[in-house]
């Protein structure tokens, strides 16, 4: 008798594991016992298991009606919050280290070429935000640092220093020698 029949490759690895290494349709006319014992196998074997998809996860999108228009309360708000983190007035110690910084006399009597040394005072109105709104040399000791005199000027309305709470505008005197 005749019977159809697929003979499987087989490897038998060392941990006990059998692997196919592919079919071979053949035809037998009477299976013989190494047949029957793949056969037992090709029927013992579990089919893989199937492994169920995961779970597809949605993100649901909220809609928020749009926001009503607060520009002035937000600003204001703001505003208070900063002025809730700076300090009321410009201290000395900041008006001091902003002013030690500043390179301007420097710069200006180095663009004079100067031959000699002088003095002067450099008087300054500064806003709350920092920005020096007016300045000018006072005090000035020869015909030297009154030369010097507008470059510092002009300087010093381009400085800036730390801002402050108080709504008033501060007035503040520097002195300079060189």
């Amino acid at each position: 008798m005749k019977t159809r029949s697929t003979l499987l490759t087989l490897s038998l690895f060392a941990a006990g594991t059998v692997a196919c290494l592919g079919p071979a349709p053949v035809e037998l006319a009477e299976p013989t016992f190494h047949e029957a014992r793949f056969t037992a196998v090709r029927f013992v074997a579990a089919p893989p298991p199937e492994v169920a998809p995961a779970p597809v996860v949605k993100k649901k999108t909220v809609r928020r009606a749009p926001a009503p228009v607060v520009d002035e309360v937000v600003e204001l708000a703001l505003d208070e919050a900063e002025d809730a983190l700076l300090p009321w007035i410009l201290s000395d110690a900041s008006f001091n280290a902003t002013i030690d910084d500043w390179t301007g006399v420097r710069t200006c009597v180095a663009t004079q070429r100067v031959q000699s040394g002088g003095a002067f005072s450099v008087e300054m109105s500064i806003d709350n935000s920092g920005a020096v709104k007016s300045a000018k040399v006072v005090d000035a000791s020869n015909s030297t640092a009154n030369a010097v005199a507008p470059c510092v000027a002009a300087k010093a309305r381009r400085l800036g220093f730390p801002a402050y709470a108080s709504n008033e505008t501060t007035t503040r005197v520097a002195k300079f020698v060189f």
